[in-house]
């Protein structure tokens, strides 16, 4: 453990990353609930003499009788950081592209050109007014013989927990289309890839804060085992956002394949956090230290959680992972590890941009890191925007 993690700065963190515990009145005045009685609370204040050797003042008996830096001005000082943090992050507005531009030098000024038949329906043609050059506007969707509204109504029941053969046959009563099992495998692996290559650019405004947990997976792997094998996800998540940051699947519970995961979620966060809440498995330890660890700057401060009435749980990785397994349950497990990965991707891009939370009054957690994704046909949308791309 490193030498900056006394139990007063632990204790802080902690307020700091459960909601609703800080209540901030003005810039510097400060409500924190205490973590021993829910019902009492103290307020912190910003003091304005410098000379003073705590610049920030608290109601509570640690630091009126002892005169140091307590847990509440920790957590104040805390949530301050994130917020400054959060504020400098950029945001995303991903936009519904209608408005086409020429395929060959990239004009607007267009003129409406006839029509091309497609099996699904007409697809209007457009002339360019500056080259002449005559194309059709089908960005992400080219050569499909399904329009954009199934392919994405696809995507949809299928993350949803539709089987394979019950979309079809979904499709064959309302919309009176015989499509195979297997194309509906193939949009749900071709889509998820374009869309996660898109997304995995984006830079969401985060708290700071990850829980990270695993869990075993059914995967029907016929080696080396035979049936009934199982292999682990890993997941990594932004405790105020719900912003799922990775989720990647091993073969083992090794300490390694929790690096790569951290690694993943670097990635994506396009920074290292200030905090990791786990649970008591002691590869977590190696795990942060070989993702974030540096002699210039040291890891992340690493919590392991206990009990729930101890202040910090882990409880946002636990509704995670049954919303993953509800689906994995109606496909009586999953192939192998490769599209176990797959699911997992198309899970994390459906759990950030398109389901929205209760938890977060209605908005996606993507909303809540300040990427906007416009249109009610969001699928429609991420496609698009990954197309172009």
């Amino acid at each position: 453990m490193q030498a900056q993690q006394n139990p007063r700065e632990l204790r802080g963190l902690a307020i700091a990353s459960t909601e609703d515990m800080i209540t901030r009145i003005d810039e510097i005045t400060y409500r924190v609930r205490s973590q021993t009685n829910v019902d009492n609370s103290y307020m912190v204040i910003k003091l304005d003499h410098p000379v003073h050797k705590i610049n920030w003042k608290c109601e509570c008996p640690d630091y009126r009788y002892r005169d140091v830096v307590c847990k509440h001005i920790h957590a104040v000082r805390l949530s301050q950081l994130l917020r400054t943090k959060a504020e400098s992050k950029n945001f995303g507005f991903i936009t519904e592209l209608n408005e086409p531009a020429c395929l060959s030098c990239g004009a607007k000024q267009l003129i409406k050109s006839g029509l091309r038949k497609n099996k699904y329906g007409d697809i209007q043609r457009y002339k360019c007014k500056t080259c002449g050059f005559r194309f059709t506007v089908n960005l992400g969707f080219q050569k499909m013989k399904n329009s954009p509204k199934i392919i994405t109504l696809v995507m949809d029941l299928f993350v949803k927990g539709c089987s394979t053969r019950k979309i079809v046959q979904h499709l064959q009563e309302f919309y009176d289309l015989k499509v195979d099992h297997s194309t509906i495998v193939r949009y749900v692996q071709k889509y998820t890839q374009v869309i996660k290559e898109f997304v995995d650019s984006l830079t969401p405004q985060l708290s700071g804060t990850w829980h990270a947990d695993e869990t075993l997976l059914n995967v029907k792997d016929t080696e080396p085992m035979g049936k009934g094998l199982y292999s682990y996800a890993w997941a990594c998540m932004d405790s105020q956002t719900r912003f799922l940051l990775a989720c990647e699947i091993s073969k083992h519970r090794y300490a390694s394949d929790g690096t790569k995961m951290f690694k993943k979620a670097e990635q994506v966060a396009k920074g290292k956090p200030m905090s990791i809440i786990t649970d008591s498995y002691r590869g977590y330890n190696d795990a942060i230290k070989g993702a974030f660890y540096t002699m210039a700057k040291p890891r992340p401060i690493h919590i392991k959680t206990k009990a729930i009435k101890h202040g910090m749980d882990n409880v946002r990785m636990e509704r995670h992972f049954g919303e993953l397994k509800n689906r994995t349950k109606s496909m009586r497990g999953l192939g192998n590890d490769e599209t176990a990965q797959i699911y997992a991707d198309l899970h994390r891009i459906n759990h950030n941009f398109v389901k929205p939370h209760m938890a977060l009054n209605g908005k996606t957690p993507a909303e809540v890191c300040g990427i906007m994704v416009e249109g009610k046909n969001k699928w429609f949308t991420l496609i698009q925007n990954a197309s172009k791309r």
